[in-house]
């Protein structure tokens, strides 16, 4: 689906039994155990690689959401050692990392909170577990440089769509075409002034 000119490619998530997750722990680019932790349940995610590599050979840019500073580590790892098969030709950077880090999140740490506990699905202990591991993951990624920008995630899609296109546009023109000055101009409303006879 072209998305503002740009060609994207959704990784659809599979779900399989633990069994099959660690039977199929070598086809992975990065995994990691979700930070929503259960008493009784752990989830773990994990993002095949051969789903970048079919992106890559259909010249596709991919978002790839990761949870941690850790996993993005391992992931721009991973992309250094495989750039040739999983970077599309026209997305290739000098150190093979993905071209662009964003912190996508709640507009603040409170709001983060608020949004956990009206799910009502963790204990106070698996709260207060995933709000010290959010705080640290965001002050350890600014502590590093590790995120190019951050983008609030308010519940507008479309404008945090847009405000990702521009980031994207902005770092690498080569991937995405910047938006035509005039052309944005031109879709601004002129006024129209009527003047007449006074009284």
């Amino acid at each position: 689906e072209a998305l503002h000119g740009a060609p994207w490619s959704q990784l659809d998530m599979e779900h399989v039994s633990s069994e099959d997750f660690e039977a199929a722990a070598g086809d992975f680019a990065v995994s990691w155990e979700t930070q929503f932790a259960h008493e009784t349940m752990t989830h773990k995610y994990g993002i095949r690689r051969d789903s970048l590599e079919s992106a890559a050979a259909d010249e596709k840019l991919c978002i790839v959401n990761l949870p941690s500073v850790e996993a993005h580590d391992a992931f721009a790892a991973f992309c250094a050692s495989n750039e040739a098969t999983v970077m599309p030709g026209r997305m290739k950077v000098p150190d093979g990392k993905p071209p662009l880090s964003v912190f996508a999140g709640p507009a603040t740490i409170e709001e983060h909170e608020r949004r956990l506990r009206a799910w009502l699905t963790e204990s106070e202990a698996s709260l207060d577990a995933m709000m010290a591991d959010a705080t640290r993951v965001k002050a350890e990624g600014d502590a590093e440089g590790l995120f190019d920008a951050d983008i609030a995630l308010d519940g507008d899609p479309a404008r945090e769509l847009d405000e990702l296109v521009d980031l994207v546009s902005a770092k690498r023109p080569d991937v995405i075409a910047p938006k035509d000055p005039e052309a944005e101009l031109a879709k601004i409303p002129k006024p129209i002034v009527v003047c007449g006879p006074s009284g």
